[in-house]
Parts: C-alpha cells; sequence; structure tokens
C-alpha cells in the first residue's frame, strides 16, 4: 500500500511540476473523450440500424404458420421467447377483375393492435380497423391487380379455403396452381377503413397467390365466427439467450431434433452451420416458419455479418490509433516526469522504501490524474458524439436511412471506454514505474541528463513518425473515396436521372409503367426490355480485336452464344432512329446492331467493335429464356440488321452491352410478336426535371418497391454529402489524435529545454548570441522533424500501398494527396517549430 508519506509526496510533486501534470491530463481527457464518443457514435449506429430493421421487416424474429391454437401456448410461454404476437390466417376469396393472373385472390388475415403496430403496416390512408367488421386494403392489390378501392366503400368476401387437384388445402406460400380451387367457409362485409403499403415478405411472400386485406382479431366479434380461427401465426421476439443459440431454440419450439454441427472455434459461432441447421429445421418442422434475418442479423452483433464489419473495423482501428498515440504521450510524460525525480526516488530507496511502493507511488499518480480526466473526457466525448449526430441528420436531412439515427448509449459501451481509459493510462505508467523501482541511490546519481535527452529524442521522432504516417494514411484514404464517388457519379452515361428494376412480367406491369413515363415531371422515358436470343457462334462474324481483348467466347469449344435483344419504348425507339437517319417504316421490323463493348485493356477504360456485321446481313437464332440456356436452340428465327452504329440511345448505358456478343435494339412490336414473355427483364428510365416528385409518385401512386426505385440526382447529392461527413468525422478524429501528438511534442521539447537552461546561460556567457541560439534550436529540431516525417513517409506510403493493394486497386489519382498530406505536415511542423522557438526566446 502506498503510505499517507507516499502520497503527501506524490501530491506535492505533481504540484511543483505543473507542466508534465497538465499535459497528462489534457492527454488522458482527449483519449477517454475520443473512447467515449467513438463507442457512443457505434452503440447509436447499432441501435439506428436495429430501428430501420424494425421499421422494413417487422419487430419479430421468427414466424410460425399455421399453428393449431391448441399448442400456442407451448410456443408463447418458452423461455426463450420474450415476447409474442398472433395473427390468424382466415382465408382466401376470389378478387374481381384482377389483372394478375398469378394473383387471382385477396387474402383475409385478422391481427390485434399489438401485431399490427408490431408488423411494419405502413398507413398510407384512413385509419387501422378497430372491429371485424372493417378492413384495410394492401395499395398493392390497386395497381399492381388493377382493382380499385377507397377508404369507405363496402366490400363483401367469400372466405374459403384453397385446394389443389388432390384436394390438399395450399397456404400463402403455395403459388398459383393452375386447376386448383375455391372451398367456401362463410361470406362477411367489410368496410374499408385504410390502405397500406404492401405488407413485409414475412408476411407477404412474392409468390403469394392473394394480396393481403387484414382485419381486426376478435373471436368474440359477431362477424367472424370464432370456429374459424382454430390455427394461428405467432410472431416471435427470442431473448438475448434465445438468439444466441437460435438453432436450438427454434428447434425447441417445434419439437424436432437439431442435427448437431461442429463448430471449429469453441467461442466463435460458424453461421454457416446454424444455416444449415435452420435450413434443415424448415425441411422437418411440423409447420412452417419464417427467419426475420434482416432484423436477427443487426440484433446478434455477429463480428463475421458484413452488416457489421465496417462498423466494428472503424470502432476497433480507431480505438487502436487513440490507445497507441495515448500510451505514447501519457508514457513518454510519465517517463520524463521519473527521470526528473531519479534522485528523489534513491533517496526514498536509501531511507527504506521498497520497490513496491516507489512503483506503487507512481501509478497512484496515475490515478489522481484519471479520477477527474477519466470522468470529464467521458462527459465531453457523449456531448462530442452527440452533437455529430445531430450533425449528420442536419447534413443529410431527406436520406432515408438517416431517420432512424439517434443518440443511444448502451451502458456496455460506457464502460468500456472507460476502462480503455483506464487501461491506457495503467499501460501508460507501467514501464516509468518499473524503471522508478529500480532506483538505487548510487544509481540515481549518474547518466541521468544523458539517458534523458536519448529518451526525449526518440518521443519527439515517433510522435512526429505517427502523426505523419496516420496523416498521410488518412488523406490517401479520403482521396480514394473522393475519386470513388466522383466515378460512381458518373458511371451512368444514359441521360437518365430516375430508374426502376420492375419486378414481374410485362403483361402485368405494363399498364403502370406505360402511365409514369406520361408524368408532368417526364420529358423523356425509355422502356428497357431485354431478352437473350441465341446463336450459332460460327456464324457470328467476331472481330480479331474482340477476341484477343475479351477471350470470350471459346470458339474451339463454345457453339452457342448470346445476343442481348434490347427494345427501349416506342417513343425513345422512334428518337433513336431520328438520330441515325432512318425511318420507322424501313426499320420496325429489323434490328439496329450496337456494335462497342466497353471493358479494360493495358490498364484502361476502353471500348472496341465486336463483330463485322454490316447492314443488310441476317442474324440467325432463337429466343431462350433462362430455364433454357443450356439447351440448344432451335435457331428458327432470324432478323436483319437495319444499321450498325456505335450510338446508344436514351436510358441505354455502356454497362447494359454485357454479353460477348453485342446488343440489338429492335422496335416494341417486332419484341412483342417474336417473345412471348416480352422480355425477361424490364427496366423504366426516366429523364426528370422534378427527380423528387417523380420518385414519390413511382413509389405511392404505382407502388413500385423503394428497393427497386433509383433517383441518381439524389444518391449523388447522398453521396458527396457522405463524403463531406466522412471528411468531418476521419479530420476531427486525426485532429484530436494530431493535438495529442502535438502536446508530446510540446511537452518534451519545453521540458528539455527546461533542463538545459543551465547550459543556454553558458553559452551566452562565452559570447552566443540570441540569433546563433534560434540557429542552434532550428538545426535541432530540423533535425528531429526529417527523421521523424521519413520514418512516417515509409509507414504510412507502406500502409496507403497494402490500402490500394486490398480495397483501391481499380483507383488512380489518390497519390496526389499523400504528396499534399505530407506538404501539409512539413509546413505544420515548420510552424509548430517556429512557435517553439519563439516562446522558449521569450522565456529566455
Amino acid at each position: 500500500m502506498v503510505t499517507s508519506i507516499m502520497k503527501k509526496r506524490t501530491i506535492r510533486e505533481r504540484k511543483k511540476n505543473r507542466r508534465q501534470t497538465i499535459a497528462v491530463w489534457i492527454t488522458t481527457c482527449i483519449a477517454t473523450a475520443l473512447f467515449a464518443a467513438v463507442f457512443s457514435f457505434a452503440s447509436s449506429c447499432q441501435a439506428g440500424l436495429i430501428e430501420y430493421a424494425k421499421d422494413l421487416s417487422g419487430d419479430y424474429d421468427y414466424v410460425f404458420y399455421d399453428v393449431p391454437r391448441e399448442e400456442a401456448d407451448h410456443i408463447v410461454n418458452n423461455r426463450k421467447v420474450a415476447t409474442a404476437y398472433q395473427s390468424v390466417g382466415l382465408g382466401y376469396a376470389k378478387l374481381s377483375g384482377s389483372k394478375n393472373p398469378d394473383k387471382p385472390y385477396v387474402y383475409l388475415a385478422a391481427m390485434d393492435n399489438r401485431a399490427m403496430q408490431k408488423n411494419a403496416l405502413h398507413l398510407i390512408k384512413g385509419r387501422m380497423p378497430k372491429n371485424d367488421h372493417e378492413i384495410l386494403l394492401s395499395r398493392h392489390m390497386m395497381t399492381n391487380g388493377g382493382v380499385e378501392y377507397r377508404v369507405g366503400d363496402m366490400i363483401t368476401l367469400d372466405i374459403s379455403e384453397r385446394e389443389d387437384k388432390n384436394g390438399n388445402v395450399l397456404t400463402q406460400s403455395s403459388g398459383y396452381r393452375t386447376g386448383e380451387k375455391l372451398k367456401k367457409k362463410l361470406t362477411a362485409s367489410f368496410q374499408v377503413v385504410g390502405i397500406v403499403q404492401r405488407p413485409n415478405f414475412g408476411f407477404e411472400e412474392w409468390t403469394a397467390p392473394g394480396y393481403s386485406v387484414i382485419t381486426y382479431l376478435n373471436p368474440k366479434g359477431d362477424n367472424i365466427p370464432e370456429k374459424y380461427m382454430q390455427r394461428t401465426d405467432i410472431y416471435c421476439k427470442y431473448t438475448k439467450a434465445g438468439l444466441r443459440d437460435r438453432a436450438q431454440t427454434t428447434a425447441d419450439i417445434v419439437g424436432v431434433t437439431l442435427t448437431p454441427g461442429v463448430q471449429k472455434f469453441p467461442f466463435i459461432k460458424d453461421e454457416r452451420i446454424t444455416n444449415r441447421q435452420i435450413n434443415d429445421l424448415m425441411e422437418r418442422s411440423p409447420y412452417r416458419f419464417y427467419e426475420n434475418w434482416g432484423l436477427i442479423r443487426f440484433e446478434r452483433m455477429d463480428i463475421g455479418q458484413s452488416a457489421y464489419h465496417m462498423l466494428y473495423l472503424a470502432v476497433a482501428v480507431t480505438n487502436v490509433i487513440i490507445l497507441a498515440a495515448a500510451v505514447s504521450c501519457i508514457g513518454s510524460s510519465f517517463a520524463i516526469s521519473m527521470e526528473e525525480k531519479r534522485k528523489s526516488y534513491g533517496m526514498l530507496a536509501s531511507v527504506g522504501a521498497t520497490p513496491r511502493q516507489i512503483r506503487q507511488s507512481v501509478y497512484y499518480e496515475a490515478f489522481l490524474t484519471g479520477r477527474t480526466a477519466i470522468p470529464l473526457g467521458t462527459v465531453l466525448g457523449l456531448l462530442l458524439s452527440t452533437g455529430g449526430i445531430f450533425a449528420i441528420k442536419a447534413l443529410l436531412y431527406g436520406q432515408n436511412t438517416v431517420q432512424y439515427l439517434h443518440v443511444h448509449v448502451a451502458w456496455q459501451m460506457l464502460i468500456a471506454g472507460i476502462l480503455l481509459s483506464t487501461v491506457t493510462l495503467v499501460l501508460s505508467a507501467r514501464r516509468p514505474a518499473k524503471q522508478a523501482a529500480k532506483s538505487s541511490p548510487v544509481a540515481a546519481m549518474r547518466g541521468q541528463a544523458k539517458k534523458s535527452r536519448r529518451a526525449k529524442k526518440r518521443t519527439i521522432t515517433a510522435a512526429i513518425a505517427g502523426c505523419t504516417a496516420l496523416f498521410i494514411l488518412v488523406s490517401y484514404f479520403m482521396g480514394v473515396q473522393t475519386i470513388s464517388v466522383g466515378q460512381s457519379n458518373h458511371m451512368f452515361d444514359d441521360h437518365a436521372n430516375v430508374s426502376v428494376d420492375v419486378q414481374g412480367s410485362w403483361e402485368v406491369n405494363r399498364s403502370a409503367v406505360l402511365q409514369s413515363t406520361k408524368e408532368k415531371s417526364v420529358t423523356e422515358a425509355a422502356v428497357l426490355r431485354t431478352a437473350a436470343y441465341m446463336v450459332n457462334t460460327k456464324e457470328v462474324p467476331y472481330t480479331q480485336t474482340h477476341i484477343r481483348r475479351n477471350g470470350a467466347p471459346d470458339l474451339k469449344h463454345e457453339t452457342t452464344a448470346v445476343i442481348q435483344v434490347l427494345a427501349v419504348g416506342e417513343t425513345a425507339y422512334r428518337n433513336y432512329l431520328k438520330e441515325l437517319g432512318l425511318s420507322y417504316e424501313t426499320a420496325k421490323d429489323c434490328a439496329i446492331f450496337y456494335n462497342a463493348y466497353a471493358g479494360y485493356w493495358d490498364g484502361k477504360e476502353t471500348t472496341w467493335k465486336v463483330t463485322d456485321y454490316k447492314p443488310g446481313d441476317w442474324i440467325r437464332g432463337q429466343f431462350c429464356h433462362e430455364e433454357q440456356m443450356e439447351k440448344t436452340p432451335d435457331m428458327t428465327d432470324q432478323m436483319q440488321i437495319a444499321a450498325v452504329t456505335t450510338r446508344r440511345p436514351f436510358g441505354v448505358d455502356t454497362s447494359q452491352s454485357y454479353t460477348d456478343s453485342g446488343t440489338i435494339i429492335v422496335s416494341d412490336a417486332w419484341l412483342d410478336a417474336h417473345d412471348p414473355q416480352g422480355g425477361a427483364k424490364i427496366t423504366v428510365k426516366y429523364a426528370s426535371t422534378d427527380p423528387g416528385t417523380l420518385t414519390q409518385a413511382l413509389e405511392k401512386t404505382y407502388d413500385f418497391y423503394p428497393e427497386e426505385i433509383r433517383n441518381r440526382d439524389l444518391q449523388n447529392r447522398e453521396n458527396n454529402m457522405l463524403l463531406f461527413v466522412d471528411g468531418i468525422a476521419l479530420y476531427g478524429f486525426l485532429l484530436a489524435v494530431l493535438l495529442i501528438g502535438v502536446t508530446n511534442i510540446c511537452n518534451t521539447v519545453l521540458t528539455d529545454l527546461w533542463q538545459r537552461r543551465r547550459e543556454f546561460v553558458i553559452l551566452r556567457s562565452v559570447g552566443m548570441t540570441p540569433k546563433q541560439e534560434k540557429q542552434m534550436l532550428a538545426k535541432e529540431f530540423f533535425g528531429y522533424g526529417r527523421n521523424g516525417i521519413a520514418i512516417g513517409l515509409v509507414i504510412g506510403g507502406c500502409a496507403s500501398a497494402l490500402y490500394y493493394r486490398i480495397f483501391a486497386s481499380g483507383v488512380q489519382g489518390a497519390l496526389w494527396f499523400c504528396v499534399a498530406a505530407t506538404v501539409v505536415i512539413m509546413v505544420g511542423l515548420l510552424l509548430l517549430f517556429a512557435g517553439m522557438i519563439r516562446y522558449a526566446m521569450m522565456k529566455k
């Protein structure tokens, strides 16, 4: 134990050597603030991701379908199920007038208030139902099915069960089957009180044959008798223990023995094994269930999950840098203090102080520093994190995901920051404490100044090298991000600023797609429908350049190749023909061969000719869809080439020439006549004067999924703003670390000058002028800066090269950011040393 005499002496020495005390206290406070800010921001990001997942896919982990009511309590009361809510599937009813042949029904479900709240139902109009005479309709039924209803309308449903030809009951997971029939159970009438967006995948799968309609769950109601509510869907939220071993928890619920899996590492779960176990349970379970992976992956905080890769990596790297910088700075201050008090430690040892007591006195000094610096630093860090979050929300206002970012401080993260700060102080004091404990009266009188000067030189050089390396690496990273964002913003050259990837067939979506192109803000639009056209490779006149550069197709072994067929919409096609000087009547039954392939050659992005086709040539082949790709086509179709060009129509960018054999552009009439499916993929491109309004219309009026819509103007603005926010965060963090480094440099240099004050007095007494003093100090500081910058350049350059090799091999030009960072470091050091020389001369 540290005796009261030792404590009093330590406190007296701290007051006597205020410069070292203040330097250590400031550094500890800054490091603690940075730790707290990093952990707090990470905690807020995690909470925001969880809220985003809940809003997107619902607040549940697993849903078990068609569970008999007498078995429901077994699931709800499971000790690893934190909360549960239920939904009752009542059956199907024929939807008259549905334009989607794969969705001819409505599917009626009943929910209570809690289920509606937790199931991510987004109300568009009206309100939620309050009794079993009221109903919610899915907007998807109107936009996709083409059946219109309004709030206040009455709807009568013949609620039935679906059965296949063999009399087996079909569910929402079973797509529509030809020949199936409905077995009527009851007839009920409802009033439409609200319209919601299409429910999440766990409630309505994409292949579900019925549009979701929802009424209020009331077993005692008079509209739907309780006898039709004998099976229920149970939505479960697992406890933390249940989620940690979710496969075993699910196996216990469904009553199936879990297939064992061998983990490579006992403390790290192999998610591949868990996923295999879950898939095996799905096949053997007595009732069907669905895993809400969109939420589970964020709740589990698995380091192995890609969603957390960058978050964990950023937190780990940031904390390691802060720890290294703080330990270096605080440790050097403790070392300098120990050197100055070496005689004192020797005297204590001579009067009976044990090495343990001397060592504990150094740790006690660290404790006195942390007692005030850590709490204050923690508070400052929380304030810094809170201010940063509010600044990000203000700068990124309007971006969809930023609304979920709120200040959230987990006590585990807070304790982790405090412990890391404590570890920083202990590590900083460890070596000086050991050296102080070894002090003896004889050794204390020897070599103090020489050893202290060497240690100070190493400290200054190391601090400069660390700051230089970190500044170069951060600058290079920001350079890569700046160039990447610029490339991303100009990646598409199709002159469109809004696009939609349409799900489903052309027959189902034709009306909504064509109507969307007539929106007020749309100045030009293209409806791109793509199909695969199989041809014989021996009949395609590939250029030697294409064969040499692309290496495909292999003419010796491949007998067939795919040419992309592309229709761009009637209006866009006519405009394209005008640009090429062709008439519609001449070209409508022919093909325009787009003869350009975009690729890399000799490290540069370039384009070259694919074939030697000429106008008037014929292409013989056969339309072939995904299920036919492995079969040899009949080659019964043929088309004549009207023109060969390297010009693209509106809406087509260079990335869409993805086949090795080129792209042919045809009229919509030709594609409809020759391809029964009307194209395997549908993409709509718009040039709009108001992309924001158009995006809202596409989502709310035409019911396109938000994930399918791309507002490039908004994306470009968001990319630029995210880059700006990243720059503020990174350079703000860099500034804080540099402040620690500068504090270390200033403290070490000024302490060294103070200890050498007798030397300067002697030099002045023998005739050294103030100018010569400045020159001497300048040369000395130049040596520090030269060595430190040289070492930092090597470390920062190697780290940047490694980052380039692993993450940024395709980005060119970021080296200039490293050059600029080096210049800034040199100028900064010059100003810092000039200021210290001026300060030293003022203090004489």
